[in-house]
């Protein structure tokens, strides 16, 4: 055997790089060594086809773009980042020394538009394909990696340029069936938000109130403008709501004191629909000339959306108000004992963002002694005065629940962005006060009525899960 290709066997055979190979099957990236067991990487997208070159590995991931892996180091594979390049991506060439990727597009174009009076050999101009506003493929892209009470961690950071008080869009990828076999890539913006910190590879982006971010979401830097919006907020569904309002007041003029309260429980539903249970008023007063309370409960269902919500329940309410129909010259009663208490009906509305600017009405009427009776209104003005922070001026009451107040206070988002695990804080101040008439007797005349009242402070809470 000639001594040069002896030499070249032997070569082969004793070089470990030989038997070294890289492998892909969907997101696994495979290092077989010529000895040792196999090394596999989690890529962040599925592959397709690979190049390796020098100390990289190139995949191919399609309509994702391609990703690039540094094996300068087999037993430490890592990925470096993703580059979208306009199209589907297939394959790579080595073109002098530099790498090039084989990039499949799909293009529409609109047919009639090119389309003039003519005889048949005559050459039309084609028209203008359609151009985005922002050509993609030119910004580094990553994957949402983790979602914070306040914001969402991306896996792309100052290595790709980005810098705090940037802005980052998150969005969300998805094939579109065009016909014929093909499908191209749409995407859907979910929202832009500030990046409010970085580190090397990885950023933090401020999500506005009650914007929220799906799984399996991708992040890159932008020029859009940020999407949060203090006076229309989206609206959060699949939550609960607690809220638990106290307002407690002295009795001017007298010995005593009450409080005026309320408390709710509401569901949101993915769908525009809500459930709630309502104690309003849940007020009690405590003084030397009598005591008094003011209770009424109604279980709400509503027809509840973006920008506005309307509903209607049913419950119970105590009656304070006096229920004779015979009125004697000095003006007692007669005729008939006091109602203690009757069946509820409510209403529900509110016109505007329920986390932004708004306004609501709830109204309850009574049924007792054989006839509908009002019972009471109260009313909420809400204004945005910065993220996070609301102004309201609420107000109500109604004689048979024997119950009024006013106030004007803050609504303070202490965590989170209005998502499940924020809480709200509303200190607000204002005067209130609960009265009750007294009931016949023995058809000799009514008791008159007891009263009191003063100023007040109020707080609330509001907690979501």
């Amino acid at each position: 055997m000639n001594a040069t290709y002896l030499f070249a066997i032997v070569a082969l055979l004793a070089s470990p790089s030989a038997a070294e190979q890289y492998t892909l099957e969907g997101r696994v990236l495979q290092y077989t060594p010529a000895e040792g067991e196999a090394i596999e990487l989690e890529l962040s997208t599925a592959g397709q086809a690979l190049l390796v070159h020098e100390e990289k590995v190139y995949v191919a991931c399609g309509p994702h773009g391609a990703l690039v892996v540094d094996v300068s180091d087999p037993a430490a594979l890592k990925e470096l980042g993703r580059r979208e390049l306009g199209g589907a991506v297939t394959g790579f060439f080595v073109l002098d020394g530099a790498i090039w990727a084989r990039v499949r597009r799909l293009e529409a174009r609109p047919l009639e538009a090119g389309i003039v009076a003519g005889k048949p050999n005559d050459v039309v101009s084609p028209a203008t394909p359609f151009s985005s506003e922002e050509p993609s493929g030119t910004a580094p892209e990553a994957e949402v990696l983790e979602r914070l009470a306040e914001g969402v961690v991306v896996g792309i950071g100052a290595d790709e340029g980005v810098k705090r008080g940037g802005r980052m869009e998150i969005f969300l990828r998805h094939s579109v069936d065009v016909g014929g076999g093909e499908q191209a890539t749409g995407e859907e913006l979910v929202m832009v938000g500030k990046v409010t910190g970085v580190s090397p590879q990885r950023a933090i982006v401020k999500l506005g109130v009650n914007e929220r971010v799906p799984t399996g979401a991708m992040a890159r830097p932008s020029s859009k403008a940020i999407t949060s919006s203090r006076t229309q907020p989206p609206r959060i569904d699949g939550i609960w709501e607690f809220e638990l309002t106290a307002r407690p007041f002295l009795a001017l003029g007298r010995l005593g004191f009450g409080t005026i309260s309320d408390a709710t429980a509401r569901r949101r539903f993915e769908s525009p629909w809500a459930v709630e249970a309502r104690l309003e008023p849940m007020s009690i007063g405590i003084a030397d000339e009598g005591n008094i309370v003011a209770l009424a409960g109604n279980l709400i269902g509503s027809y509840d959306n973006r920008l506005f919500s309307v509903g209607l329940g049913l419950g119970w309410a105590a009656i304070n108000a006096a229920a004779g129909d015979s009125v004697g010259e000095k003006g007692e009663r007669f005729g008939e004992s006091e109602a203690r208490s009757g069946l509820s009906i409510a209403q529900g509305a509110r016109l505007g963002s329920r986390d932004g600017l708004h306004i609501s009405v709830y109204n309850t009427f009574l049924y007792y002694h054989e006839r509908f009776n009002y019972g009471g209104t109260s009313a909420t003005l809400q204004l945005p005065v910065s993220e996070g922070l609301w102004f309201i001026a609420r107000g109500g009451g109604g004689e048979p629940t024997g119950y009024g107040f006013g106030e004007i206070g803050l609504r303070v988002l202490l965590a989170g962005s209005g998502d499940r695990g924020s809480l709200y804080l509303s200190p607000s101040v204002g005067g209130g006060g609960l009265f009750k008439e007294q009931g016949c007797e023995d058809f000799e005349g009514c008791g008159g009525s007891i009263g009191y009242g003063g100023p007040l402070v109020g707080l609330g809470l509001e907690w979501r899960r």
